[in-house]
């Protein structure tokens, strides 16, 4: 048996969010979420066959398609996977499968980039999620890790497990692949004013008129950002 994990309730309550809120055009419009998976797409180039593990409703499935031959989504949320499937229908590459990320359902050396996006700060057993990551990739294939940076000095945010801060995080990618570099991205500034009730509504407001996103920005200091984005081979 494999363990389980940590439930994910958000699909239920609030349907193919993800789609929405990276829709410019939205009144929900999320620009660090946009962001976030604008900085993936930058980085995946024409990939043959790209597996999304926790893939969620698919948005990011959806992206990667208009560049990728193949896209494989996996998400061990019933809900999850038929918003995906639902959302993905009319996109003829894209294949999505309820599956753990614990026992990935594929072969070794299946896919050319793997990607893990904002899923390791929920599991309970990363190494053996990376563990499958590592295992279904070809030799010398990509795999790309985001998650929020963790800080000593505040709470884990909602169904956390963990929060890593860059060095933690490239010690447990270490494990399972031989070069990891790290990046930061959501600017520290930008983000704090983004959670003040004035500044989401403005900085949503500005990013809609006007298609500029702060948040596209990265760096290498971690005291600068909220968000870690780890490319490993």
């Amino acid at each position: 048996m494999f363990p389980k994990p940590v439930p994910f309730a958000r699909y239920s309550d609030s349907g193919a969010y993800h789609w929405v809120e990276c829709d410019r055009r939205s009144s929900s419009y999320n620009p660090p979420l946009r962001a976030r998976y604008e900085a993936v797409l930058r980085r995946v180039a024409a990939a043959k066959r790209v597996l999304d593990v926790g893939c969620g409703d698919g948005y990011l499935m959806g992206l990667l398609s208009t560049g990728c031959e193949r896209v494989f989504g996996v998400d061990p949320e019933q809900r999850g996977v038929a918003l995906a499937s639902a959302q993905l229908r009319s996109f003829g590459n894209c294949h999505v499968a309820r599956a753990s990320c614990y026992a990935l359902p594929f072969r070794p050396e299946s896919f050319d980039v793997v990607l893990l996006a904002d899923v390791i700060e929920h599991l309970e057993y990363p190494a053996l999620c990376l563990q499958e990551l590592r295992r279904v990739l070809v030799p010398g294939g990509m795999a790309f890790v985001t998650t929020p940076l963790g800080r000593p000095e505040r709470k884990v945010g909602w169904n956390h497990v963990k929060e890593y801060t860059g060095p933690e995080l490239a010690e447990l990618l270490g494990h399972q692949f031989a070069s990891v570099r790290v990046t930061y991205l959501w600017p520290r500034t930008w983000f704090r004013l983004y959670s003040t009730p004035i500044g989401w509504r403005g900085i949503r407001w500005l990013c809609r008129l006007l298609d500029v996103n702060p948040f596209r920005r990265e760096g290498m200091e971690p005291k600068r950002y909220e968000q870690i984005l780890a490319v490993c081979r």
